[in-house]
This record gives structure tokens, C-alpha cells and sequence, in this order.
């Protein structure tokens, strides 16, 4: 997750010009914008510059998911039940309970391993009203615990190190954009002289 795209694909390109033609649409100086780009363009960097619009896209779709998940599960009724051909019954129970772990040490209600054996396809829960409730939360627990925290981890680490990157890197004054201010410091600037102050011998 933190090291796709690598910087080494040419499959990158297309990421890149797309990302050059939405930066072209916002930006007024086109001097600006051209030394930025030769700037994210560098190895190493590009790599993390596209690591980060990776993460924030799938990050931005993750939350999206989570709330509509929580709005149609707040204004529709939803019966969960499962099925399966060729697992038993006591290998998908056992596959749900670790899957319940880590939301289970948070404290969250869970189904247990009565109610997900009452949760087949056929079955008659004694609750079912409670038992969706319980679904429902294992449902958005798992969306925050195995998708969104763990994409935002990859997206800050992918922030730093691209950080890190961007400050080891240095302008490039032979680009218009850095000439002109560089030209107008020299024009307005006055010209350094040296001074010579005479020093007492033995001092």
C-alpha cells in the first residue's frame, strides 16, 4: 500500500500527466507550476508524490463507503445471513471470530458464535432485531479497522517521507521561474565592496 506506484513503472505517466493537466486548470503562473512539477518529477519523489494521491483517493472512497453504509443501515432494514458450499459451519464461525478480534478489544458489540451459527440461511435467531444490530456493527467496525486506519497510516507515512524527499531538494535557477526574481536581486541589489580597515601592529 505505501510503496505503489513504484518509481521504476511506466504505467505512472498517465498518473502523472492527468495530475499536470488538474494542476494546469487551478494554477495562474505557469512558471510557478512548471518548477513545481520539475520538482515532484525527481526519483524518489514522484514515487511519493503519487503514493500520496493514491492513498487520498482510496481514503476519500473508503469514507464515502462508510457513510453511506451508515445511512442505509440507519434507514433500511438489512437481515444478514451467510452461506457456504465448502466450508462447515465450525470453520466459518472460527473464520468470523478472528475477524471480530480487534473490534472485540475496542469494546464493540459483536456477534458471538452462537448468534453467527443462529445468522446461516435457514436459521431461526431467537433475536433477530438484536442480532441485526450486532451484524451491522461488525459490518462498520470492520470498514473503520481494516480499511480506513489502515490507509490513513499509509497516507501520513507516505506525507512524511515524501516531505523528507522534497526538503533534500534543491531549485533549479536555470528555470524562468527562478531567473527572473534571481535577475531583478541582482539588478536592484548594490554592488558589494570590500572595506580594509587598517589593524595596529601588535594587536
Amino acid at each position: 500500500l505505501i510503496l505503489w506506484p513504484n518509481s521504476g513503472d511506466a504505467s505512472d505517466s498517465w498518473i502523472m500527466s492527468l495530475h499536470a493537466w488538474l494542476s494546469r486548470l487551478r494554477s495562474k503562473d505557469n512558471l510557478a507550476l512548471q518548477a513545481w512539477q520539475r520538482g515532484i518529477s525527481q526519483p524518489g519523489s514522484r514515487q511519493w508524490h503519487l503514493s500520496v494521491i493514491s492513498h487520498g483517493l482510496w481514503l476519500a472512497f473508503l469514507a464515502g463507503t462508510l457513510v453511506m453504509a451508515w445511512l442505509l443501515l440507519s434507514t433500511r432494514q438489512f437481515d444478514f445471513f451467510w452461506e457456504t458450499t465448502i466450508l462447515s459451519s465450525d470453520t466459518f464461525v472460527t473464520l468470523s471470530h478472528w475477524l471480530t478480534t480487534l473490534p472485540r478489544l475496542l469494546g464493540i458489540a459483536l456477534p458471538t458464535s452462537d448468534q453467527v451459527m443462529s445468522s446461516r440461511l435457514g436459521g431461526s435467531p431467537q433475536n433477530p432485531e438484536a442480532l441485526r444490530i450486532l451484524w451491522s456493527n461488525l459490518l462498520l467496525s470492520s470498514l473503520v479497522l481494516y480499511g480506513l486506519v489502515p490507509r490513513a497510516i499509509a497516507l501520513l507515512a507516505a506525507i512524511s517521507i515524501r516531505r523528507r524527499y522534497w526538503n533534500k531538494l534543491s531549485p533549479d535557477l536555470s528555470s524562468p521561474y527562478y531567473y527572473e526574481p534571481v535577475s531583478y536581486t541582482h539588478r536592484t541589489l548594490p554592488p558589494v565592496s570590500r572595506v580594509y580597515l587598517p589593524v595596529a601592529a601588535g594587536a
